[in-house]
């Protein structure tokens, strides 16, 4: 089972859209997968579910729909103060492409809630790029 988070669902026309945790393209979501969750989900809602080839590219299959984590809340400030040190290698932390995609799809959510599929993928991408040119990323 993989997991990711609803990034755009219209419960009147009954579909949406999952950015999974791993990366790759968004998976389509129809409402009739969410069962009695339909009306309980939005944006940024976590959720485990399989991904099953369709005509049209893939569609989420046995959709749960998970607790938030206990670490979820407000988005963090985007600037902080930066802490007096003498050594720079106290404050470098290098993580995964995919943990760095997570972080943005989860910020982009949570600051604009009705963006499209589509913008986060290409703003995810965008921005995954850069810092991969930059090495903040861990191969």
């Amino acid at each position: 089972m993989r997991t990711g988070r609803i990034i755009r669902f219209n419960a009147e026309r009954g579909f949406g859209f999952i950015a999974p945790d791993d990366g790759g393209e968004d998976i389509f979501l129809h409402a009739q997968q969410l069962g009695p969750d339909r009306d309980t989900i939005s944006a940024g809602t976590p959720v485990q579910f399989e991904g099953v080839k369709g005509q049209r590219g893939y569609r989420a299959h046995a959709v749960t729909v998970l607790a938030p984590q206990a670490s979820e809340g407000p988005a963090a400030p985007i600037a902080e103060t930066r802490p007096e040190t003498d050594n720079d290698e106290d404050l470098l932390e290098v993580i995964s492409a995919a943990q760095y995609a997570n972080e943005i799809t989860d910020a982009i959510i949570r600051s604009c809630p009705d963006v499209t599929a589509a913008q986060i993928v290409a703003a995810r991408q965008r921005l995954v790029s850069a810092a991969g040119r930059r090495g903040w990323l861990d191969d």
